[in-house]
């Protein structure tokens, strides 16, 4: 881990603990690249102020870092005026909602409006949600109601309101069935308005967290600091209670890996259950994972890696020749694969052929932005981009990390 990444942990602790940061040599660009990438761009500039005038960061990092706040400050109000809209929107239709994620977590932050978002978790009975997706479609609600784009994909309606893009979710957006009927366990604030309690909140964070994780994309340093947050606002946090939970959600492995990660970064108050204190190397390999994958730990694998990574033997170094093999089998994939998209070649083998050519005619002329495009991240993938990969790959296997 360079130093800039630990400086930055560092400088997010200072603010999780209420401590005046020490200042440190490092390069200031790219700490804001950093905390720009992960979002937390706000916070990190939060605790920079703090440091004598003649420590902070200078030119373009300290420009940048002293809009950061005022844009925070805007972002919270542009995201609460979304939030109240939606809220009447659901409430005059009779519609039972849960706000979660960060709409929920923010207010326990030291300051909200710190815990800048890209959009709005909401969540509806599933029964309601057909009802949801009929109105936000018609052209009177969107106009009383301020909808500049609506959209459904994968079970999710998508609404923009004031700027913000709103998810609502017909099923709690986690990594497996732990919750069931999520509304069971919320508590009724308002008329159609739920909240989850604290231990709740903490476990669908949690469980969030690990579904980004489980598909080996990795997960960005904001939710592990959400865990830190929620962790700190309950007085009696009990931590084998959690893993109880944890375990019955199948998840035992993950927690105590991130609550050994946050206790060591953060000092967050819970235990090193997998002795990280005495394995920096994993310590380090996980920030790596962390920092680099941005906030939702997307940054971490492109399409391109992804095709490299299933084509080649990642077992090896990374070179040109690897690359050029693997953009040759994007275009040219398994017979298999091919009879698979192309029916007419299961009739006889001498149609494969044409099968192929059809396929290296649509990836470069009918697909060939996103031919090029994912041609360009495979001759950009390094040893590092493998490396990260085979450490999610260990972290969500069934084998127990050792303590």
């Amino acid at each position: 881990m360079t130093k800039e990444k630990s400086y930055l942990i560092y400088l997010l602790s200072c603010f999780l603990n209420g401590e005046t940061p020490k200042a440190k040599a490092v390069d200031w660009n790219t700490v804001y690249n950093l905390a720009d990438i992960n979002d937390v761009g706000a916070v990190v500039a939060s605790v920079v102020n703090q440091l004598p005038k003649e420590k902070q960061p200078q030119g373009r990092a300290g420009s940048h870092f002293r809009q950061l706040i005022g844009q925070s400050i805007q972002h919270d109000a542009q995201r609460t005026m979304a939030y109240e809209t939606v809220k009447e929107f659901l409430s005059e239709n009779n519609v039972d909602f849960l706000p979660v994620k960060g709409i929920d977590v923010k207010d326990l932050y030291t300051s909200p409006e710190l815990r800048t978002s890209g959009d709005i978790d909401i969540i509806v009975r599933e029964s309601s949600f057909d009802k949801v997706c009929k109105l936000s479609g018609e052209s009177e609600v969107q106009e009383n109601f301020g909808i500049t784009d609506f959209y459904i994909k994968a079970k999710t309606a998508y609404l923009r309101i004031s700027d913000f893009l709103i998810e609502i979710h017909s099923n709690p957006d986690v990594a497996n069935d732990y919750f069931g009927d999520i509304f069971d366990v919320a508590e009724k604030t308002d008329k159609y308005e739920y909240r989850l309690k604290p231990n709740d909140s903490l476990m669908y964070v949690f469980l969030h967290l690990v579904k980004h994780i489980a598909c080996d994309k990795g997960a960005g340093i904001r939710m592990f600091i959400d865990i830190d947050v929620i962790i700190r606002s309950i007085s009696d946090f009990d931590e084998n209670s959690f893993y109880a939970m944890c375990d019955k959600a199948g998840e035992l492995k993950h927690a105590k890996i991130i609550l050994s990660v946050i206790s060591k970064a953060f000092n967050t108050p819970v235990k090193d259950t997998i002795g990280i204190n005495s394995n920096p190397q994993f310590y380090d390999e996980m920030l790596d994972v962390i920092l680099d994958g941005g906030s939702f730990g997307y940054l971490v694998q492109s399409k391109g890696f992804y095709h490299y990574y299933r084509y080649i033997d990642s077992d090896k170094s990374v070179t040109k020749g690897k690359r050029l093999l693997a953009m040759l089998r994007y275009i040219f994939p398994s017979p298999e694969y091919v009879r698979n998209y192309r029916s007419y070649s299961q009739k006889h083998a001498l149609l494969i052929p044409l099968a192929y050519i059809a396929r290296a005619k649509d990836a470069l002329l009918k697909r060939k932005t996103l031919a090029f495009s994912t041609f360009r991240e495979i001759a950009t993938v390094k040893d590092k981009d493998i490396k990260q990969r085979k450490f999610l790959e260990r972290i969500n296997s069934k084998e127990e990390t050792q303590e």
